[in-house]
């Protein structure tokens, strides 16, 4: 039993007396076992759907796009603060939604030469054979 070092009142636990609220001096095995008591903060856990969208745009679209996502999902998925975890997982979307369009823009740009070239090399090779005479 603790006694309050001020009024002599029995202690039952805490920081303070119930009687005379003077501070109570507490053992420091107490403190450490009050400390230890504590529970740690608690992860947020992997978002699964970000991390496979991650590992699809580093693997067909933008390679350095789709490793900064996937960072950027793990820090996420370390974070013990909610709002932070958020800001990650944003970012992230953010990160995986401009790598598509940059795949997008770029695959519409080989349509695109691809078409130009074979429209210009017909006519070039119809150039070539009439100037030749075999058309």
């Amino acid at each position: 039993m603790a006694f309050c070092t001020n009024c002599g009142t029995e202690l039952k636990g805490g920081k303070f007396c119930v009687n005379c609220g003077a501070a109570v001096d507490q053992p420091e095995a107490e403190v450490k076992k009050e400390e230890q008591a504590a529970p740690a903060p608690a992860k947020m856990g992997l978002d699964v759907k970000m991390l496979v969208w991650s590992i699809i745009n580093t693997v067909l679209c933008c390679q350095i796009l789709g490793i900064i996502a996937l960072v950027f999902t793990i820090l996420a998925s370390e974070a013990t603060d909610a709002e932070i975890a958020k800001k990650y997982l944003k970012t992230t979307k953010i990160l995986n939604i401009v790598g598509i369009i940059c795949m997008a823009l770029y695959i519409l740009f080989i349509i695109a030469y691809v078409i130009i070239m074979i429209i210009f090399g017909s006519l070039w090779g119809l150039g070539v054979m009439s100037a030749m005479g075999m058309a």
